[in-house]
């Protein structure tokens, strides 16, 4: 996941959208009786206005987000919810947590809690920052959750559709470790247990197009076998719209661009042909080679 981590950003990040209180739930037992569950507000442009350089900071994480939620008791207290999906091992990571911490703690003069989900196979990312100085001594210390750790049995056993979220997320770094017959036996019960959920369409929309991108086969034919299994457990009409969804990830800098996201992940993720990929993404193939292209050199 870490080589193509700018590519799965867009899922990341409206997935955490709009699950928002399945999330909180997920992280903090008592959030029904700590949150508001009605009353939350995304801050990623402030975010971005926190941290300017990082567009510039090639080891910058992949998806950072800053939310405000409302206490439950009431009136106009909040606090803001600082949340980073981290794929890969890095030496700085721990004083930019700080770094964000401390913008954000000076910006809103408001309590902060950040939680980090660590999608990586190989490392894991500081607990906590320390500085320490004749006398003087600095501890932050923030949530850490590392998605590789987590027992299958656990993850199945929670009544949260979040817990999917994090078991999909745990058989995508098992790709190459396990056989195409196990991973997808995983990813089939997944898609079962999703389909045995209530959920509203806007929320199986997000999920099951968080699984697509989870999907790693090591044979190209694995694919079409789990395709028709998948049509099986499915049902079409609350799963229609999936490709329109991933491409409106990147609708706010235009329509071409959600089509070229929606044709990388394909690229990356997939061994679907290049004619696959152009019937799925409705673009021409010339489009998918040229898009392909782009990935190959940034390689």
């Amino acid at each position: 996941m870490n080589k193509n981590k700018h590519q799965f950003d867009p899922i990341w990040k409206s997935l955490i959208e709009d699950l928002f209180p399945d999330f909180l739930r997920f992280f903090f037992r008592d959030a029904d009786m700590l949150f508001d569950m009605r009353r939350f507000e995304f801050l990623d442009k402030e975010l971005e206005k926190l941290y300017p350089d990082k567009e510039t900071d090639r080891n910058v994480r992949f998806v950072d987000k800053l939310v405000k939620v409302q206490w439950k008791s009431g009136g106009e207290q909040w606090i803001l919810v600082h949340i980073e999906v981290q794929g890969y091992a890095d030496k700085q990571f721990a004083h930019r947590m700080f770094q964000y911490f401390y913008r954000i703690l000076d910006r809103y003069r408001r309590p902060v809690t950040a939680i980090v989900i660590f999608t990586g196979v190989q490392g894991f990312p500081p607990e906590r920052y320390e500085i320490e100085l004749l006398g003087t001594r600095l501890e932050y210390q923030y949530n850490t959750y590392r998605v590789i750790d987590q027992e299958d049995e656990t993850l199945k056993s929670i009544n949260n559709p979040f817990a999917l979220v994090m078991l999909a997320a745990k058989t995508a770094l098992l790709s190459g470790k396990a056989t195409d017959e196990e991973l997808m036996n995983r990813h089939e019960w997944i898609f079962r247990a999703l389909a045995g959920k209530k959920l509203s369409q806007r929320k199986i929309i997000a999920i099951y197009a968080f699984l697509q991108n989870c999907i790693r086969f090591a044979d190209s034919e694995t694919y079409a076998t789990f395709e028709k299994k998948i049509g099986q457990i499915t049902d079409k009409r609350k799963i229609m719209g999936v490709k329109e969804y991933l491409i409106q990830q990147g609708r706010e800098k235009g329509v071409e661009e959600g089509k070229e996201l929606f044709v990388k992940n394909l690229l990356s993720n997939t061994d679907f042909t290049i004619a696959k990929i152009a019937s799925l993404a409705n673009v021409t193939q010339a489009f998918v080679k040229k898009v392909r292209t782009s990935l190959q050199k940034k390689k």
